[in-house]
């Protein structure tokens, strides 16, 4: 009989279905179901978050175990730059947007100082300029464009958005039955990557400087891949080092806050009046204490080897100089100069030095008692 609550006593010795895992025909182990309808919808949604939860820990052990054979392969071939996944692509990219950046900067440069010298724009190729009522300088066509673009926003017309091609738009559109919903942020990005159409260099005249404070662009527009990659370099590392020194700044203000505080419950334990601008100048002056004693402790620790080194070497160079052999550093001079005065001879061997007395061996010695002859 094939059923989990019969065994019959001729079958205790071997394995039921239920042991083995095989599926008997025609049982089902039985469903865990609720009695009403909200408590079957409450386990089959702690079914669901169970499986979701399982799925979830499976991915981060696998995200982590990538980590570590990448970090492993990084140690075992010493090499120690971390693998990007396109990386050549995103460098391309990275290198196509900051020359996009550059030239649109050199053309609204050129655009700036045309409309200052040459509202027509032919002195530095860049198109008829005008100048907006808040003081913006816009060209002629890009005016005319957003003039455009907001009557038709304003009759309701949805335009299709710049520097895209309208026909792959199209085509796009009728291949996805659902388009995929995109954040703001990445539509940005996409539309960013799009190619965009080369404007005319722009030229600067002769006897037109730029203006003191601004970045020569138009110097910049027939900038070469590694100039651009050595451009954002240098801008990651301007980064790294303002966001560091936010992170000090934020440091030492809560500090300095703490020790506010701090002074202000002395005050108002000892039952004296609390001045502000008294306990600012203390705890400023007890701040620039420490961090000049800091850092004399650190020019101590970084120059004490290097004067070492130094003296070491001078020692040598002066004996060297004078003729003798350098002494060994861990060599008593005086033992020295006593093994010069009483030289070994070629078949005498050196004595070895006794071992010093030891006190309680002889104390002993004195008080245990001298055996008396028995008496005949």
């Amino acid at each position: 009989m094939a059923d989990t609550n019969y065994i019959s006593l001729g079958d205790v010795g071997e394995k039921q279905a239920f042991d083995t895992g095989e599926q008997v025909q025609g049982f089902r182990p039985p469903k865990v179901v609720g009695a009403t309808k909200e408590e079957r919808k409450e386990i089959a949604r702690q079914i669901r978050l169970a499986a979701k939860k399982e799925k979830k820990k499976i991915k981060a052990d696998a995200k982590r175990q990538r980590k570590e054979n990448a970090a492993q392969h990084r140690r075992e071939t010493k090499n120690t730059e971390k693998y990007d996944k396109n990386k050549d692509r995103n460098t391309q990219r990275a290198i196509d947007l900051e020359r996009n950046k550059i030239r649109f900067e050199a053309v609204r440069q050129a655009e700036r100082l045309a409309a200052k010298h040459d509202p027509s724009g032919k002195m530095f190729n860049c198109g008829e300029v005008i100048v907006l009522e808040n003081g913006l300088v816009k060209s002629k066509e890009a005016w005319k464009r957003s003039e455009e673009a907001k009557a038709a926003r304003e009759a309701g017309v949805v335009a299709p958005p710049p520097n895209v091609n309208p026909e792959r738009q199209g085509q796009i559109l009728n291949s996805q039955s659902e388009p995929k919903k995109l954040s703001k942020k990445q539509q940005q990005k996409l539309a960013a990557l799009n190619p965009k159409n080369v404007p005319p260099k722009p030229v600067l005249p002769e006897g037109i400087a730029i203006p003191e404070g601004e970045e020569n662009f138009i110097l910049l527009w027939e900038l070469d891949d590694k100039g651009i990659q050595d451009r954002i370099n240098r801008h990651k590392k301007n980064k790294r080092a303002a966001a560091k020194a936010l992170r000090r700044k934020q440091q030492e203000q809560k500090k300095f806050n703490r020790a506010l505080k701090v002074k202000k419950k002395q005050a108002a334990h000892a039952g004296v009046l609390f001045d502000p601008e008294q306990a600012k100048r203390e705890i400023l002056g007890e701040m620039t204490e420490e961090e000049e004693s800091g850092s004399d402790e650190k020019l101590k620790k970084t120059m004490a080897p290097t004067v070492q080194t130094r003296a070491q070497t001078q020692t040598q160079t002066r004996i060297l100089m004078v003729g003798q052999r350098p002494r060994r550093p861990h060599q008593n001079p005086e033992s020295q100069n006593a093994q010069q005065k009483s030289p070994l001879k070629a078949n005498q061997t050196p004595k070895r030095a006794s071992p010093p007395p030891n006190p309680l061996k002889r104390r002993s010695q004195e008080v245990q008692p001298t055996p008396q002859r028995p008496q005949d």
